[in-house]
């Protein structure tokens, strides 16, 4: 059963360090970006966080996506910094970060092959407790990264409440980043406020060959038929998009409603939209903040999802030369009244920012 929708305050934190640039419709456009993923990302949490709640942050390696947006997600929903590093190293200005931020315990998010261990050994020589989440051989079969991850935000926020079965899930393809980069905000919103669970293709049964056992009947699946096949569905009878239903057919009480469906589009930068529209139908949140992002490569977008949690925005994306015509529509038919690109200006070229600044 799904519960909990009831929505929470979004907090709102201004991005100090910023200077912006007013456009003709007074639309902030403001860039973080540094000299790489690493510097962009620490610049991120030093403008979104001064200070980390409950001492805790997640730490994620900065060349593999999957898990980096895992370790994303997770440190949105608990609302605490993220941190992404190289495979082998930790930098300097990185463990002065987390000393400045007194931070005292760390999730590590992937296996010692994605993420080394020499990493989690200089941690606990400064004392910080390290705990490790990685796909893992248990009762039989695989079990996610995300199964790990789901039962700290869980319990956090929902412990000894009803979780609900499949019909409160959300599906991505988790093998391909722009789907799952652009999710991570509301998902990450929708477990904290309303009990959801989130996962991979390999998280569940999908195999349409096992139909007695087939997963189906999730709330909302992110992504097109390229990426989620059609034979996985949402709710019975459910169209493309968002569905309304009611707990009582009868009263149609608004109290009592909620959406499931595929949210998709014919490709990453409209799913993108798509996800972004869904804000305020399913999160009671209306957007007047974007984030604007690389669609063609994630490495100085991993943090993006940071800004879009404490502003209450969404992620959008573009290709790096040019501003992507739906995200252009999005923007100019909306009420934006920040746009952030996150990236350097091999991500995020000057001219797409000198667009984005002409709206």
């Amino acid at each position: 059963m799904i519960k909990h929708l009831k929505k929470s305050l979004i907090l709102s934190f201004s991005l100090a360090l910023l200077i912006p640039s007013v456009t003709k419709a007074d639309t902030n456009v403001t860039r973080i970006s540094g000299i790489d993923r690493y510097e962009t990302d620490i610049k991120i949490q030093q403008n979104c966080y001064p200070k980390a709640s409950g001492n805790l942050a997640v730490l994620s390696s900065g060349t593999e996506f999957r898990t980096a947006l895992y370790g994303s997600y997770m440190a949105n929903a608990l609302k605490i910094p993220y941190y992404v590093t190289p495979n082998n190293t930790i930098s300097k200005s990185l463990l002065e970060e987390i000393k400045n931020k007194s931070i005292k315990r760390i999730y590590i998010i992937g296996n010692y092959n994605i993420i080394n261990k020499s990493i989690e050994n200089r941690l606990k020589l400064l004392g910080i407790k390290v705990t490790r989440f990685q796909d893992k051989y248990e009762y039989g079969e695989i079990q996610e990264i995300s199964h790990y991850i789901d039962s700290v935000i869980f319990e956090t926020f929902h412990e000894g409440e009803p979780r609900g079965d499949i019909n409160n899930g959300i599906l991505v393809n988790d093998k391909k980043f722009p789907d799952l980069l652009s999710s991570i905000p509301f998902v990450s919103s929708l477990i904290r406020e309303q009990g959801t669970f989130f996962g991979g293709l390999d998280d569940f049964n999908t195999d349409p060959s096992d139909e007695g056992n087939l997963a189906e009947g999730w709330r909302f699946i992110i992504g097109g038929k390229n990426s989620i096949p059609s034979y996985i569905e949402t709710f019975r009878g459910d169209k493309l998009g968002l569905n309304l239903h009611y707990w009582n057919d009868e009263s149609h009480d608004d109290s009592e409603s909620f959406y499931t469906g595929r949210i998709a589009g014919e490709d990453r930068y409209k799913t993108a939209v798509e996800i972004a529209k869904s804000y305020k139908p399913v999160l009671n949140r209306a957007i007047d903040t974007v984030i604007i992002v690389d669609g063609t490569n994630y490495p100085d977008a991993l943090a993006s999802g940071t800004i879009a949690a404490i502003k209450g925005g969404a992620i959008l994306l573009t290709e790096p030369g040019k501003l992507n015509e739906d995200t252009k529509a999005f923007l100019k038919e909306n009420n934006i009244k920040n746009i952030i690109i996150v990236g350097g200006e091999k991500s995020v070229s000057k001219k797409v920012e000198n667009e984005l600044k002409s709206l």
